[in-house]
Parts: C-alpha cells; structure tokens; sequence
C-alpha cells in the first residue's frame, strides 16, 4: 500500500456533515495563518475514501482552499470524526491497521468504565473521580440503600442527557426515590425503585456512579468542560460552563472566559485555585490515559462540581463531536482549537522528515 500514500501529506479526517462547514471556515478566518503557509493539507470524509484504488475522492486541499479529484492518502492523518456506519467503520479499520499511516486520535469515543478503571488506578487521578460500580443487581441494591445520590452513566453514549439520576425522597409519607432521565421523572417507592430501573435501562449497558448534588449558579446546575491538547506537552486550552447533562433549555455560556466569571462570582476568594486545580487534573488524566492510548492527541473531560467548587469527573471524550466550541459569538477559539491539531500534524511531518521516513 505504500505507493498509494502520499508521504509529504497530512490531512483531517473529518464527519461528512462537516466537511463543506469546516472548510468555509477555514477559508474566511484563516488566510494568514499556517493553513496557507503549511502544504499539502487534505480534509476528506471517511465516505471520500476508495480503498479499492488507494485514494481520496474530491478532498479540499489547503493552501487555496481547492477541491480536487481525487489524491493519494495523506501519510499522517488527525481523526475528529465518530463513524457509526458498519462499512465506515470497517473502511477505518482498514486505515488504522496499515503500518505505513500515523494517527491521533483514532478513536474519539471511549467506553467510560473502562477510562473511569484505568483512571482509577493512579493516585493522582483517582482523587476526583466518583466512586464507581459496574452495574448489577446486587450492586445496584447496596448503593440505593447507602447512597443519597446514584448516577447510572450509559458505558458508550456520548450524551449523558442519557444519565439517570436516582435521589432519595419521601414517596405519599413513606421511604423512597425521585428517578430522572432528561425531562422524564418518576417516582418511586423504595420497593418499586429496583424494577423501575431496570425497565429504564432495558438493554442499554451502563455502570453505577455516586452522585453529587451539583453546583448551582442563578438557579442552574453547573457543569464544566475542559479542552485538553498536546502540542509539545498537554495543556488546557479553553474552559466553558455549560447545562447540558442535567438541563436542556439553558445554552447562555458560550464563551470560554465565563467558566472563571461565574467561579469567580460564586467563590471570590478561591476561584483562582479552583481553576488551577481544574487544568492540573485535566492534564494528569490526559497524561496518565496517555500511556494506554498512545496516539491520543486532543480530548475534552466533563466536570460537575460540588459545593466547594471540587471537580466530579463524569465524561472523557477524544475530539469533541457536540461542538460548544462552535457556538461561540466568535470564532477564535475554534480557530485556535484546529490550529493547535494542524501544528501536531505539521510537527510530525518534519520529524518524519528528519528521521528520513518521508
């Protein structure tokens, strides 16, 4: 397959539905920037690749935002897509399989019990991660009766909207249950909570977290969401407050700085070491995942906090697909977020280059 991979290529991997978007934008925000000063940058979708013929159909080559026919595989390649299709996903595996291509972020959807496991075993990032069960009955019954609070968090779904929330409350005078999924709420006595649950969940895996009461501003549960990248070590390079797992009509954080404004209206006197102790945890879990996901290159970490402003992991992702980033007044932020990804790209080419490999 080497001679149908084009060595001095890099290109994004990118969702169909983005292409043409993504594209415009580079385009009319990024003229004067290494998109135009770098060569032979390919975005193509995974629908865009012909295996049979080792090529890639109608990318949009950079610099001069043009679209060509087709052209040979980029040699080094950033996934930002999430593929559900069986024959999409086999066309990546494909890719991911040949030696001769390099990868970040091949994949961009974890299992979370499995990344809340390995997390669990180093002492640094198992100080703010929830205590956590993988779910059965016996389990499940246990932690309804010690716990005031049990999220069951869905194992691959990316949209905790999917999280059920289980607190205790009294039930027409007596022991019992409020459970919650999204907008639906029921309740329970205890001795129908088990059942509910279970008809709930029906066939969807998921694993059992202790819950907290989240932090409120105005009225709003608060959730917090930390980009993380590597260019040459792990950094946070933005921060946004957003309502997403526990509310759905509330989108007023859109822009990066008002995660800070709010933390600092709530705790004027610490919201400064709240932030620092917020990147400092995000960079730990990206390092330490690192070492058994070793082309992970960017990612984003989903925070609730508790009263004291202490972080609650609940959701590790690869490249962001919901795109909060997107809904920003301005789009510096996005900008600087595929540029960050175009500068691995470019470093790795020239080491590659250095090293002789291209």
């Amino acid at each position: 397959m080497e001679s149908i991979i084009s060595g001095n290529d890099i290109g994004f991997l990118i969702n169909k539905s983005k292409k043409e978007e993504m594209t415009n934008l580079i385009a009319k925000y990024m003229k004067s920037s290494i998109w135009n000063k770098a060569s032979g940058i390919s975005i193509f979708s995974i629908e865009d690749i012909d295996l049979e013929n080792g090529t890639v159909l109608t990318p949009k080559k950079f610099p001069n935002s043009r679209e060509v026919k087709a052209s040979k595989i980029p040699s080094i390649i950033y996934n930002t897509s999430i593929q559900h299709r069986k024959e999409n996903i086999r066309k990546l595996r494909n890719l991911l399989e040949n030696p001769d291509l390099n990868f970040f972020n091949k994949v961009n959807r974890y299992k979370q019990n499995m990344i809340f496991d390995i997390l669990a075993t180093d002492c640094a990032t198992s100080h703010f991660l929830p205590t956590h069960y993988s779910l059965d009955l016996d389990t499940l019954k246990y932690v309804l009766e010690e716990w005031e609070q049990v999220f069951l968090l869905p194992v691959k779904s990316p949209h905790l909207k999917k999280m059920i929330v289980i607190s205790k409350c009294n039930v027409s005078g007596s022991r019992g249950c409020m459970i919650s999924l999204g907008e639906k709420v029921w309740r329970c006595k205890k001795e129908q909570v088990v059942n509910r649950v279970l008809e709930i969940i029906k066939d969807k895996k998921h694993f059992i977290v202790k819950g907290i009461s989240p932090l409120k501003w105005q009225g709003i549960k608060i959730e917090a969401r930390m980009y993380v990248q590597k260019t040459n070590e792990w950094g946070v390079t933005h921060m946004i407050g957003k309502n997403d797992y526990m509310g759905y009509e509330y989108y007023f954080m859109n822009k990066t700085h008002e995660l800070t404004a709010i933390l600092q209206e709530i705790f004027p006197k610490t919201y400064l070491h709240i932030i620092d102790k917020f990147k400092k945890y995000s960079i730990r879990v990206c390092s330490y995942l690192e070492k058994y996901l070793p082309d992970l290159a960017s990612c984003y970490l989903d925070f609730l906090m508790d009263e004291m402003g202490n972080p609650c992991l609940v959701y590790f992702g690869g490249w962001e697909q919901q795109e909060w980033l997107a809904r920003l007044n301005e789009p510096s932020d996005l900008i600087q977020y595929w540029n960050n990804a175009l500068n691995q790209l470019i470093d790795l080419r020239e080491e590659k280059v250095r090293e002789g490999n291209i």
